[in-house]
């Protein structure tokens, strides 16, 4: 995946562990954190704006906007600049964005719906080869010899970047030819050895789920039903497939030259091949509902359930700089301030976005500018600097609360509280009829 915009520096130790086990049971961090609640936050929070106009005039855009959640609530929102090129109409949260490759988690989440619903014949680990008509597998990379796997290509490492295609989808007219391509093609490396970033991977993913869906449904419909809708983001869909979809998108340009990149509706009920990969447009308030759900923050057992939530969050295929990771949710993974930061960051013809997510702190945050961004050097400019700088401020503030509701605690309980914490998973604690306090873990 792109570069991250953060050095190993940033990979310090927090200055203390806070049990997630004790704030979702014990609700110690049950209210969301108000942006007056330490002054360092309210600083940091304060200058987002001006960080903000730096990056539009950086990244020549005529727009970039900001908005973070904390624990399913709005923390902060920011909106710069000017929907339309030359003309005063202003961004707000109803403003659509080309999200591009954040587009893949929702592919992911599709993944691991249908695994859910029984419908993977065998999970996560099904072989394209058993859903997918007409597949041939790419050949193996040079050099494997007789250590080349018979597995066949599985879901799992296409989700993670972990197959081996390569980056680019190749041109076709109907799936057949795209798929007739794909085998003509060599890995560039055998499965799971490595991660490298491919938009083929996960369109290929897309397309080899419909094959699987109840009434046959596209990835176009499942998308939009089956996840956008129950979630209630509105102002989201699959793709740009008619002009009034495309009348909401705020004008994306070229950064080196400052013009306009128009765009054009799919006209057509069915997006590109490629759509599973980078087609999804959204809106700042979507996307906050979004990332909120990916966090954990806010529920919607309709689509996922909570743990499957966390599990395709936390299952990573680590990358070899050992520092970062990808998820079975597609997510970039990365250890930044003391905390697994969970990011995705998206760029297409005059739009970039960027979700971060901080399960621990139950921070998650969409950030987007209307500048194409260069892939491979500049990563998320825009969010992923901001939210470096809101990490210390909540685990300071959060840290505080889990001080605060050890003294309300009996002495002897608070003790315990403290030695067991970690790891033991302390539900409740009450007194027993002897007068002894009893642990429940």
């Amino acid at each position: 995946p792109p570069p991250y915009t953060f050095s190993l520096d940033q990979s310090i130790p927090c200055p203390r562990d806070l049990d997630d086990t004790w704030y979702s049971q014990r609700k110690v961090d049950a209210a969301p954190v108000l942006p007056n609640a330490s002054t360092a936050l309210a600083g940091v929070l304060s200058s987002i704006p001006e960080m903000l106009d730096g990056n539009m005039k950086t990244l020549n855009a005529p727009s970039a906007m900001f908005i973070a959640y904390q624990n399913g609530k709005k923390l902060f929102e920011s909106y710069r600049g000017t929907a339309r090129l030359h003309k005063a109409v202003p961004v707000t949260a109803s403003s659509g964005f080309r999200i591009a490759s954040n587009s893949k988690v929702f592919t992911s989440v599709m993944l691991f719906m249908l695994r859910d619903a029984g419908h993977l014949p065998q999970g996560l680990d099904t072989p394209v080869a058993t859903i997918m008509p007409n597949w041939v597998e790419p050949a193996p990379p040079m050099g494997t010899g007789g250590r080349q796997s018979k597995r066949g290509l599985t879901l799992r490492a296409l989700a993670t970047h972990a197959s081996g295609l390569p980056r680019e989808c190749p041109h076709g007219h109907t799936e057949k030819e795209i798929l007739d391509k794909i085998g003509q093609m060599k890995m560039l490396f055998p499965q799971y050895a490595s991660t490298a970033y491919s938009n083929l991977g996960v369109s290929l993913l897309g397309r080899t789920l419909e094959k699987v869906t109840p009434d046959g449904l596209t990835w176009e419909d499942w998308v939009a039903n089956k996840i956008m809708r129950p979630l209630g983001m509105k102002g989201s869909g699959p793709c740009l497939r008619t002009e009034a979809e495309v009348a909401t998108i705020v004008d994306g340009v070229d950064p080196a030259t400052g013009a306009l990149i128009p765009i054009h509706s799919q006209n057509k009920s069915v997006c590109n091949w490629g759509a599973p990969a980078g087609e999804v447009f959204s809106t700042p308030h979507d996307m906050a509902i979004w990332s909120s759900f990916l966090a954990g923050t806010m529920h919607a057992p309709d689509v996922l359930d909570p743990s499957t939530v966390n599990e395709m969050r936390n299952s990573l295929m680590v990358q070899p700089d050992a520092i970062s990771a990808v998820s079975g949710g597609t997510l970039e993974s990365a250890f930044s301030h003391g905390r697994w930061t969970f990011n995705k960051l998206g760029c297409l013809d005059g739009y970039r976005s960027a979700i971060t997510i901080v399960p621990q702190l139950g921070l998650s945050l969409f950030a987007a500018a209307a500048s194409t961004c260069d892939i491979y050097g500049d990563g998320d400019a825009v969010g992923f600097p901001i939210v470096s700088k809101l990490i210390q401020p909540l685990e300071e503030i959060l840290t505080k609360r889990f001080d605060d509701a050890q003294k309300s605690l009996p002495p002897t309980a608070a003790d315990l509280i403290g030695r067991y914490k970690c790891g033991a998973g302390v539900s409740t604690i009450a007194k027993a009829s002897d007068g002894t306090l009893q642990i429940d873990r």
